[in-house]
């Protein structure tokens, strides 16, 4: 059976990752943005909940309780998401939007971990996809992982793709940097 001790540690993670992005968001003035809703957020937001529910709800029903191995190199993986995503909110400020869309101004960031890659608020996400099954050595839940990940992959894409288009510059920022991560994507 899910140790509760197990399951109040993973919660505790959790809602670091949330409060630590939620300050680096209110700090930057980001928090209040409220971007128009397009189909493509479902990519990232759907995966985001069921990678998050999905493995204490599966650890329980198999009554499967992780060894600290596998808690430990999880709990790495979500303090390191928990990071990435707010130092890469420091990084790009008041222009992070959840949408595809032109930043305010066409402005572009290309300080602190945007001066090496493109999306590092992605990498944070798939940090947090990777992070929670591992936790809880999930099976069957790294299907919501690999649909995230996929997630990620297609919004890149999309991304790429819009700010070609619409950010002067952007074309020669991405013969500049990698995607998510540095020497292979």
């Amino acid at each position: 059976m899910l140790n509760q001790r197990v399951f109040y540690i993973y919660i505790g993670l959790l809602l670091f990752y949330r409060f630590a992005e939620s300050w680096a968001m209110r700090k930057t003035g980001s928090a209040g943005r409220r971007p128009n809703f397009e189909k493509t957020m479902l990519l990232i937001m759907v995966p985001y909940f069921l990678v998050i529910l999905l493995p204490p709800v599966e650890a329980s029903l198999f009554d499967r309780c992780p060894s600290i191995i596998w808690m430990a190199a999880g709990g790495v993986l979500i303090v390191l998401a928990a990071l990435v995503r707010v130092r890469a909110h420091l990084d790009i400020g008041a222009s992070f939007s959840m949408a595809v869309e032109q930043p305010p101004a066409g402005t572009l960031s290309k300080q602190g971990l945007y001066s090496v890659i493109r999306h590092p608020l992605y990498l944070g996400n798939a940090l947090l996809f990777l992070g929670c099954p591992v936790f809880m050595a999930s099976r069957f839940s790294w299907m919501a992982a690999a649909l995230g990940l996929a997630g990620i992959i297609l919004r890149i894409e999309l991304e790429e793709e819009y700010l070609m288009d619409h950010v002067d510059g952007y074309r020669e920022y991405r013969q500049e940097t990698y995607k998510i991560i540095p020497s292979i994507y």
